[in-house]
């Protein structure tokens, strides 16, 4: 079975890594950004399965990066779960994307992430 291939797009070194540890723990090829600027540079290299982003972060945000990254690469449309720590209005058009609410389990994460990249692969 092919591993999942997330890109995790977090200004939170903290949480960044925590989610990077969890998600390579369950056997999915994880590649980090710090802000949206970095997660767009890596989405123009593709192959991601799931793009998990907050939605606050300096420079770029998340929905920044969804914007530019689904013109990019319009096969990323519906691959997006995107956390905050607040709730997300109508206003910024992203409804067909999945959305957490800060804070929230690993097993909250994992939930979302299969439901967008398939059924997990376990080690």
């Amino acid at each position: 079975m092919q591993r999942l291939r997330v890109l995790v797009v977090e200004d939170d070194a903290a949480l960044r890594e925590t989610i990077q540890f969890f998600l390579e723990g369950r056997g999915c090829d994880v590649v980090v950004a710090d802000d949206g600027v970095e997660g767009f540079d890596a989405v123009r290299d593709g192959g991601f399965d799931v793009i998990v982003t907050d939605v606050r972060m300096p420079r770029r945000d998340g929905v920044w990066l969804w914007q530019e990254a689904v013109v990019l690469r319009p096969e990323l449309a519906g691959q997006f779960l995107l956390i905050s720590g607040v709730p997300l209005n109508a206003d910024h058009g992203i409804e067909a994307e999945r959305f957490l609410l800060k804070p929230f389990t690993m097993k909250q994460l994992w939930a979302e992430i299969s439901a967008i990249g398939g059924p997990p692969t376990v080690p």
